[in-house]
């Protein structure tokens, strides 16, 4: 473990701001995390560790700096951190402001009692271990996935264990990687992870007969396996560097509130292959329209098909056989092939917190359809889609 660069005349971290402190590290190219925590002792710097306040000063000046930072000059009217040949030239409000970009979400607790409120501050976990404990135990409810194994060994060759594979809501391989802080190597670790499933498939065939049965491991979507890195934060480089693959990757930013808070965001998700642009949404489900009304149900479709990519930049469609499943991280809408008089869309809304209008919306608990959600909701004409977009929206903002 490092130490911290000091100047001979400073009187020790425990009396200096945070922010200052930062400008003072020399990291000699090691991450920010693998200070945290103990590496300097006294009560506020431990302070400062235990709730991810220096660690995401440390992230901040990664963002700022251009990279892991590596050498930045204790003179706190000028700090420079060093990228190559170009400094980057940055001070202390910079820093700051980055600071609150990272920690813009703010929580409170109502007292009811004495009418005031109460701010939950927000942290990180004490270890890597911790985060991971708590998605893998409700790995369904946080990401639509389906928890096959933990630490799974990837052999002698490739030498690595895997933090959690899963299986999501449309049958495609899933690999989750976690970090507690910021770690530049997690995309590409999780790619290297990736590849060996790619190559391994028979025996993540095995894997999912023996934990979900047959019948799923049948339905495994080859075509589009995905990789989710959960961490506590990540830098620009990080999102820039995952639009560049072609291959499915979820960035989760994780808080801890209190002792029973968990607060997922996801920063960035792309679609690999599978990614349609904003100017070619228009592509109505494969289907050969032979009269007016299943041209216009075609029609229909695309219209459905660029409303839902359309509700954030984050929404990824997954194409299978029987429907289409729309994501940001977990399904929230599935459009099935449209029918000659109709187009059906499920939804993961509550069918008991709407007004179900026959026709229209039907609750459809219990009941077997092509993808996921518990209200369907049937479209006829342009007017009903319409009226559907709040019911859109309302998926969406739940998932």
């Amino acid at each position: 473990m490092r130490g911290m660069g000091m100047s001979p005349h400073d009187g020790g971290v425990d009396g200096d701001d945070p922010v200052k402190l930062a400008f003072g590290i020399c990291l000699d190219e090691q991450r920010g995390e693998d200070l945290l925590p103990g590496a300097v002792g006294g009560p506020r710097f431990a302070r400062w560790a235990a709730d991810g306040t220096f660690e995401r000063l440390l992230a901040a000046a990664q963002r700022l700096s251009g990279r892991a930072v590596r050498r930045v000059s204790h003179d706190l009217h000028g700090p420079v951190a060093s990228r190559g040949n170009n400094p980057a030239p940055f001070g202390v409000g910079d820093l700051r402001a980055e600071e609150g970009k990272l920690s813009g979400l703010k929580l409170f607790r109502t007292d009811r009692t004495n009418s005031g409120m109460t701010e939950v501050v927000p942290r990180l976990a004490e270890i890597e271990a911790d985060v991971q404990g708590l998605v893998e135990a409700h790995m369904e409810t946080l990401l639509g996935v389906r928890f096959l194994a933990s630490e799974y060994g990837t052999g002698p060759v490739h030498g690595g264990r895997i933090d959690s594979l899963g299986l999501d809501e449309n049958g495609s391989p899933v690999i989750v990687e976690y970090k507690r802080g910021v770690d530049a190597g997690v995309i590409s670790q999780g790619l290297f992870y990736l590849a060996w499933l790619m190559d391994h498939r028979a025996e993540f065939e095995h894997l999912v007969r023996d934990r979900l049965g047959a019948t799923a491991a049948s339905q495994i979507l080859w075509s589009g396996p995905r990789l989710i890195c959960i961490a506590g934060d990540f830098t620009r480089y990080d999102v820039h560097a995952v639009r560049e693959h072609q291959r499915s990757i979820d960035l989760v930013r994780y808080r801890l509130f209190d002792s029973d808070l968990l607060g997922l965001e996801t920063v960035a998700s792309v679609s690999g292959g599978m990614q349609v642009a904003r100017r070619a949404r228009r592509q109505p489900v494969a289907l050969t329209a032979t009269d007016a009304q299943g041209a216009a149900m075609m029609e229909l479709a695309g219209a459905v098909d660029e409303v839902l990519l359309g509700l954030g930049d984050g929404v990824n469609r997954v194409e299978r056989k029987t429907y289409w499943a729309y994501q940001r991280l977990r399904n929230f809408a599935c459009v099935c092939p449209p029918q000659r008089s109709k187009l059906l869309v499920y939804l993961k809304i509550d069918p008991k917190d709407v007004d179900l209008v026959p026709g229209f919306t039907r609750d459809v608990s219990g009941l077997g359809h092509h993808g996921t959600g518990d209200l369907e909701v049937q479209l006829r004409k342009s007017r009903d889609l319409e009226r559907a977009q709040d019911l859109f929206r309302a998926s969406y903002a739940a998932a």
